[in-house]
C-alpha cells in the first residue's frame, strides 16, 4: 500500500520547494550547480568537477558564497 501524504504535508513540501527555487534563482548557474550537486545529488567535488568542469577550489568558493549569503536571502524573500 502506497503511503499518501496528508494535505498539510503536501502543502509544506510545496512551500519548501518554492523557497528552495527562490533561493537558487538568486544565484548564477555556477553557484546553483555547485549547491545542487553537493547537497541534492550528494556528489563529492571531484565528481562535480567531472560534470561541470569547476575545480574543487571553485566549488568550495561557490558553496562558501552561498552559505554567506543565506542570511541576506532570508531577509530578501521575506522568511
Amino acid at each position: 500500500m502506497e503511503h499518501l501524504h496528508s494535505s498539510e504535508q503536501l502543502d509544506k513540501e510545496i512551500a519548501n520547494r518554492d523557497i528552495i527555487d527562490k533561493v537558487m534563482q538568486i544565484h548564477d548557474k555556477k553557484v546553483q550547480s555547485a549547491v545542487y550537486y553537493t547537497y541534492v545529488e550528494e556528489l563529492n567535488q571531484e565528481e562535480i568537477y567531472s560534470i561541470t568542469g569547476q575545480s574543487p577550489a571553485t566549488i568550495r568558493r561557490h558553496l562558501k558564497y552561498f552559505k554567506e549569503r543565506l542570511p541576506f536571502i532570508h531577509k530578501r524573500i521575506g522568511l
